[in-house]
């Protein structure tokens, strides 16, 4: 048993091997443990260990049309009843997943961390000379629907043009977008910067690239949020919080690297 299935085995079973009676969202799963872990990593040991027939998995629709992946103990299930029991707890929780995933919502949220980025970035000496959908920068361009980044910016010390790419999500960047971002700025011939919650498993790509991951580790929310991320925090222990400025630890970080260009 590696120690990432040890990990998770603790939250369906207690020290006596009783069964959790919670269903757990991969997603939460993948967030508690992502310190240590990829994503896919923990997705493959979870359906590792419903192979083992270990634990059982139910798939549910959201009402945004994401399909959620819940899992439980096999053993919790012995009737139509426990059955029945599983599917209400689903179905509650569900309900809470469609809180944190309307679409107004996550579009609030990506356009409040471009506002800080952008915000940090004129603090750093940068100018900002595009933004939104920046796919050219002096007749250099690339067409494609994900051949985009989010700020385009010079500064104004040093001969340095970056690309910006924004994203104030829980989950982690797909990896093939993150490679057509980065070949989106070798054919610029910018520096890649990815300003987003959690891309740890790419930071070694990231950084061959030339790139630098500006990694803030807590989804931030907007003045006014303060009971929903605290709702957020209780439910699911995600990492939200009401921020109006990037952490001083990113920050920090972000400045050391420019010492070196």
């Amino acid at each position: 048993m590696d120690g990432c299935e040890e990990k998770i085995r603790k939250y369906f079973f207690n020290y006596y091997n009783r069964p959790n009676l919670t269903p757990i969202p991969t997603s939460v799963i993948q967030r508690k443990l992502e310190d240590n872990y990829p994503p896919w990593k923990v997705t493959d040991t979870l359906k590792k260990l419903e192979k083992e027939k270990v634990l059982n998995s139910m798939e549910i629709k959201t009402k945004y049309g994401a399909k959620i992946l819940f899992y439980f103990p096999k053993k919790i299930i012995s009737n139509y009843n426990d059955e029945e029991k599983i599917i209400a707890k689903i179905r509650r929780t569900t309900k809470y997943i469609d809180k944190y995933s309307n679409q107004k919502l996550t579009n609030i949220l990506g356009k409040h961390l471009h506002a800080l980025v952008k915000y940090e970035l004129r603090v750093q000496g940068f100018e900002i000379i595009d933004e939104y959908n920046v796919n050219s920068y002096k007749g250099r361009k690339l067409e494609g629907i994900h051949n985009t980044m989010d700020l385009l910016a010079e500064h104004k010390e040093k001969d340095l043009v970056i690309g910006v790419e924004v994203k104030n999500e829980l989950d982690i960047m797909d990896n093939t977008e993150l490679d057509i971002k980065l070949n989106l700025c070798k054919e610029l011939k910018i520096t890649p910067i990815f300003a987003c919650r959690w891309l740890n498993p790419y930071r070694q790509k990231i950084e061959d690239n030339g790139g630098f991951l500006w990694q803030f580790k807590t989804q931030m929310y907007p003045l006014g949020f303060e009971t929903f991320t605290k709702f957020i925090k209780q439910k699911f222990r995600f990492p939200v919080k009401v921020a109006t400025e990037i952490p001083k630890k990113p920050v920090t970080e972000f400045e050391e690297w420019l010492k070196t260009k």
